[in-house]
């Protein structure tokens, strides 16, 4: 699946796309998004999953979905796809002086 695809199924999910760039992707950016402490992450699953809307076939939905991987914030955790390049604007980018 490619960038625009899967975040326009997240814009849809009322979910905010971001860059990751931590554990265990080595330097590289992928796409993903912040799960708040009182939030059930199965259920923000299941929102990414209801707002498909054909976007994509469920099984290739399902491909990358599996590939879910978390990293704690304290309180919140993110959840990034590695199998999904980030395609967009970086906050790093700009930080060289």
């Amino acid at each position: 699946m490619d960038f625009d695809t899967f975040t326009t199924i997240l814009d849809d999910a009322e979910r905010e796309p971001r860059a990751y760039f931590g554990r265990a992707i080595y330097g590289k950016h992928c796409v993903s998004i912040i799960v708040r402490e009182h939030e059930n992450p199965y259920a923000v699953v299941a929102s990414i999953v209801a707002c498909n809307h054909d976007e994509v076939t469920v099984d290739k939905l399902l491909d990358v979905l599996t590939g879910t991987r978390t990293d704690s914030l304290r309180y919140d955790t993110v959840m990034y796809w590695p199998s999904i390049k980030w395609a967009g604007p970086t906050d790093d980018e700009g930080d060289e002086q």
